[in-house]
């Protein structure tokens, strides 16, 4: 875990040196958190997202990132609370080529506010219908959830029932 958190500032080398470190977003721009964590020489910067799914780091101006050459990549909050509980051990990461930026930029357009018809009944049938396409992946799950719940107090009610009914 990156000390302070959002990375803002300066990081120790003595401590972050060859290691992947976690970094909080907020603070401050993308480029500067990363542009301390490479400074700091570490392996690779994992930014844990504070709002549901994922979006792409950005530079506004491109040159200004052009020495960055750390691995930088953005993880959900759900997963960044795991990650954070495991911080100091050792953990392997695969790569599931199935997932994309694309996906998720797909999935943020299909369920932003105006997507989601005004009748409740069609609006739970589009959630169930991504529920059908997402479920194998509790990140997006999460996401979509909470875009569901942003419909209205049905959604947050109907979704409260559900859990309920879980085993």
């Amino acid at each position: 875990m990156a000390d302070p958190i959002n990375a803002c500032t300066e990081l120790n080398s003595e401590i972050y040196s060859g290691k992947a470190i976690l970094i909080k977003r907020g603070g401050c721009p993308f480029l500067d958190k990363i542009s301390n964590a490479q400074r700091a020489n570490v392996s690779a910067t994992i930014i844990i997202n504070t709002q549901p799914g994922i979006l792409r780091m950005d530079s506004l101006k491109r040159y200004e990132s052009y020495n960055i050459t750390v691995p930088a990549t953005m993880v959900s909050t759900s997963a960044g609370e795991k990650l954070s509980k495991l911080a100091g051990e050792t953990i392997t990461f695969s790569i599931d080529s199935d997932i994309t930026a694309s996906l998720w930029d797909g999935l943020r357009n299909s369920v932003t506010a105006e997507q989601w018809p005004l009748d409740f009944d069609e609006s739970k049938e589009m959630f169930l219908k991504l529920k059908e396409e997402h479920g194998s992946s509790e990140e997006r799950m999460d996401f979509i959830e909470n875009a569901f719940r942003d419909t209205g107090m049905e959604a947050e009610e109907w979704l409260d029932e559900q859990a309920d009914a879980s085993p």
